[in-house]
C-alpha cells in the first residue's frame, strides 16, 4: 500500500469514476483449527487451501468463481497436465495429513476427470471452468481430517502418486489418440 505507483493508479481510477472495492483475503486457517490440529498441520492446511483457492476460486466474474486452473488449461497439450501436477500436490499433502485411502481415491478420481476431460479441445476448456476438483478435494480433506491422525510413509505416497500420474498420462494420451483418429476419419 505504500507503493507510490500504486497510489497514482488508484487516484487515476477514482478520478475516472471507478469505485475501488477491497476484496477480503480468504482466511485459510482459523485460530481454532490451529489449536485443534497443531501448528504443523495448520501450516499444511493453510498451504492446501491457498493452492485450491489459487487454482479454482481466485477470480469472480458474473458471480462465478474460477481460478488459474482453467486458464492454465488453455495451453495446448500440456496445460491440463500442468494443472494435474499441481492437483497431485494436494493429494500428496492430504496423504501426509493421514487422510484415508478411500478418500484419497475419490480425490484422485476428481483429478483424473478434470485432466482427461479438460484435454478435449474447446469443450474441455469450458469444462475446466465448472469442474473445480481442487476446491472439492480440499472439502474432502476438511471433512476427513482428524486431530492426531498419523500421516502416511513418504515411500507409499510417492509410489501411489507415480501410479496415479501414469494413469492420468495414459488416459490423456488415449483420449488424444481417440480424438486424432476421429478427426482423421472425419476428413478421409
Amino acid at each position: 500500500d505504500g507503493d507510490p505507483h500504486l497510489q497514482i493508479a488508484r487516484n487515476r481510477l477514482i478520478e475516472n469514476g471507478a469505485k475501488l472495492v477491497k476484496l477480503p483475503r480468504p482466511i485459510f486457517v482459523t485460530a481454532e483449527e490451529e489449536t485443534l490440529f497443531g501448528p504443523e498441520v495448520a501450516t499444511r492446511l493453510r498451504r492446501l487451501r491457498a493452492m485450491a483457492w489459487f487454482l479454482d476460486r481466485a477470480f469472480t466474474v458474473a458471480g462465478r468463481h474460477f481460478g488459474f486452473d482453467p486458464l492454465i488449461g488453455f495451453i495446448p497439450a500440456v496445460g491440463d497436465l500442468i494443472g494435474a501436477g499441481l492437483s497431485l500436490y494436494i493429494l500428496y499433502e492430504a496423504a501426509r495429513l493421514g487422510i484415508g485411502w478411500t478418500v484419497l481415491a475419490r480425490m484422485a478420481f476428481n483429478v483424473i476427470i478434470d485432466t482427461v476431460l479438460g484435454e478435449i479441445p474447446i469443450v474441455g476448456d469450458a469444462f475446466d471452468f465448472v469442474w473445480q476438483s481442487n476446491a472439492w478435494n480440499i472439502e474432502l480433506v476438511e471433512k476427513n481430517l482428524q486431530p492426531g491422525a498419523r500421516g502416511r510413509p513418504l515411500g507409499k505416497i510417492i509410489l501411489a502418486l507415480i501410479a496415479l500420474a501414469l494413469l492420468v498420462l495414459a488416459c490423456t494420451v488415449g483420449l488424444a489418440v481417440f480424438v486424432a483418429i476421429g478427426i482423421w476419419k472425419l476428413f478421409n
